[in-house]
C-alpha cells in the first residue's frame, strides 16, 4: 500500500495559521454582546480547578476497589475449581454451590 508523509505540509499550516484571530465574534452566532458575555464568563461562578481534584479520579477510584475486590474473588474461585477438579469419592455438592455462587457474585460486581 502506497503511503504519503504529510507532515511537513501539515506543519508549514500549522506554522502559517494565526493561533490568535483578532476578528471578533459574528452576529449569527451570538444575537448580541450581552448573550455573548454571558455565554463566555460568569463572574459568579468562578471555581478554584486546581483545588479539587477532576470527577473522573473519584470514579477511577472506585473501579480500581472493585478490580482489586474481583481479583480476590477470582483466586478463590481458581482454588475452589483445583480443588474440585482433583480426583476423589467425595460428595462435592457444597463445593459445586460455593463455586456457583462465587461465579454469580462475580458476574454481579462486573
Amino acid at each position: 500500500m502506497a503511503t504519503r508523509d504529510r507532515t511537513n505540509l501539515y506543519i508549514s499550516y500549522r506554522q502559517s495559521y494565526a493561533h490568535h484571530p483578532t476578528h471578533s465574534y459574528s452576529t449569527s452566532y451570538a444575537t448580541s454582546n450581552e448573550e455573548l458575555d454571558t455565554l463566555i464568563s460568569r463572574g459568579d461562578a468562578v471555581i478554584e480547578m486546581d483545588i479539587l481534584p477532576p470527577a473522573w479520579a473519584d470514579t477511577t477510584t472506585q473501579v480500581d476497589e472493585i478490580l482489586q475486590n474481583i481479583s480476590k474473588m477470582s483466586s478463590r474461585l481458581d482454588k475452589l475449581h483445583a480443588r474440585h477438579v482433583l480426583p476423589g469419592f467425595d460428595d462435592k455438592t457444597e463445593e459445586e454451590g460455593e463455586i456457583e455462587r462465587l461465579t454469580n457474585q462475580i458476574t454481579k460486581v462486573f
